[in-house]
């Protein structure tokens, strides 16, 4: 078995096991550096890396989703008239409200 690593070139073409390499690892793909008629080179590259304000609006929309699964399971829970879980739900979403405050959402008009 031939071993792929980031940083290295094919010619020509690359071999469909380094594609599955890479996306095996899921940091890396190849990508086309050159092309001229019948020469092209393909090389294996990390996958940028998300910088911190990325990483933060990803947590903020991962908590916006559960506070809005959290939403339609009061409803449910108020038709049935089950004050229990309307309880346990309202104080995970004031859980997740001071991440999203610890995250610099100030209010919940930046919820939606």
């Amino acid at each position: 078995m031939t071993e792929f690593y980031v940083g290295q070139i094919f010619e020509g073409e690359y071999p469909p096991e380094a594609a599955e390499w890479c996306n095996n690892r899921g940091d890396c793909h190849i990508t086309e550096l050159e092309s001229s008629g019948d020469f092209r080179l393909f090389e294996i590259v990390e996958n940028p890396q998300p910088d911190a304000a990325e990483l933060n609006a990803r947590a903020i929309d991962k908590i916006k989703s559960q506070l809005n699964e959290l939403d339609l399971k009061s409803i449910r829970a108020l038709r049935a008239n089950e004050a229990t879980y309307l309880e346990e739900y309202e104080a995970q979403a004031v859980a997740l409200r001071q991440q999203l405050k610890e995250l610099g959402v100030s209010d919940d008009s930046q919820l939606s």
